[in-house]
């Protein structure tokens, strides 16, 4: 095991290769290593959220969550069961930064004159506007954002739009409670060791500089997208960003692997599989849940209901009455709809939200942008 010196205290500290700042274990000072030159620079900016839950409150939590958004208590101790529970405090740079875009663009007009209803041009009016945001984006620290059970997509934008980024809005998207006095960025303490209690402190692998690229690419991609829900067509958009500067914030997260199996019906129709929570460290606030039952199931099992009722009341209409064939149709008429549902593929911009998408549940953040237009 190859070992550097601290650069305050002198104390041994284990040099990874892949690491890019170090943490002291016994005075908690941070610095980076340029290995070539030997040189090591100390690094102020450097945070932790304070860990405030073990293994047995973090379970806590989430049955209390599922007592309060599912089902009663006794059912929900039957029906769920914890795999696996494990908490880690992950680096990210969090970048400080207004971000302002300029869009044009055409719209559909709603009323045309009748003079001009054979003319091309007159269905279309040019349309231009701006709009800013102001943001704390996050970053995760680390080179594979895949690396713990997929640690990404934490952002929750208002707009109908499609994320596949993994830089998120610190202030907003990682959850809340009912009696949090403070904002989350407010409970932020100087990084020690300590403030994790006990639980892995993940390493930071990746630069400053890094990041706030990848914050501009991510930021000017949302706002591109954002501007195309104002216009049927979007002609052109420019974004200008205003860096007021970047910390490096230790969050800590615990991961709650699940199994739900039911035990009524729908034992007969749900297959157990892994779902997962996540749960803020610091607040308890339960950031995402993935549900045990998605909109396909839910569809899917509407379907086979209504199919199952549908041929009881056709049959009940031959043997009783044919007022029976009324309520079958009905129950038909639902049962082609929910197959209709299920399996068709409808063609949309890959830019917004998919119709048959099923997020999981995050806690949906205030309004972050404000437009002209």
């Amino acid at each position: 095991m190859k070992e550097i010196l601290c650069l305050k205290c002198n104390n041994s500290i284990e040099y990874k290769e892949k690491d890019y700042l170090y943490s002291c274990n016994y005075c908690n000072t941070s610095f980076t290593l340029n290995l070539e030159a030997g040189i090591k620079e100390r690094f102020g900016d450097h945070y932790i959220l304070p860990n405030k839950l073990d293994g047995e409150r973090a379970r806590e939590l989430f049955f209390k969550f599922l007592v309060r958004n599912f089902h009663k208590s006794v059912i929900v101790n039957k029906e769920f069961f914890i795999k696996q529970l494990r908490g880690n405090i992950y680096p990210f740079w969090v970048v400080s930064l207004d971000a302002n875009t300029i869009w044009t663009g055409h719209s559909e007009k709603k009323q045309i004159a009748p003079g001009l209803k054979n003319s091309n041009e007159s269905f279309y009016a040019g349309e231009s506007g701006s709009f800013n945001g102001k943001y704390r984006w996050a970053i995760l620290g680390r080179d594979n954002i895949h690396e713990f059970w997929g640690i990404h997509k934490f952002h929750v934008p208002i707009e109908p739009v499609n994320v596949d980024w993994n830089g998120f809005s610190f202030d907003h998207n990682l959850g809340s409670t009912e009696d949090q006095e403070k904002e989350l960025y407010d409970m932020r303490e100087f990084f020690n060791a300590k403030f994790g209690k006990g639980i892995t402190i993940l390493s930071v692998q990746s630069n400053e500089t890094d990041a706030i690229t990848k914050v501009k690419e991510q930021i000017t991609e949302y706002h591109r997208r954002v501007a195309k829900t104002k216009v049927s067509y979007l002609n052109d958009y420019s974004t200008e960003f205003e860096i007021a500067g970047y910390q490096l914030i230790h969050i800590p997260l615990w991961h709650v692997s699940y199994i739900y199996k039911p035990t009524g019906i729908l034992k007969y129709f749900c297959k157990p599989e892994d779902k997962w929570a996540l749960i803020n460290g610091c607040t308890g606030a339960m950031i995402k849940f993935e549900h045990p039952i998605n909109k396909a199931d839910k569809i899917y099992l509407n379907l086979l209901v209504t199919s199952f009722f549908t041929l009881g009341f056709f049959i009940l209409g031959l043997k009783i009455s044919p007022l029976f064939y009324i309520i079958s149709v009905f129950l038909a008429l639902i049962s082609v709809a929910s197959a209709y549902k299920t399996y068709s593929l409808r063609s949309i911009d890959p830019d917004f939200i998919l119709p048959t998408e099923e997020p999981t549940d995050t806690v949906k953040p205030p309004e972050t942008i404000s437009a002209t237009g």
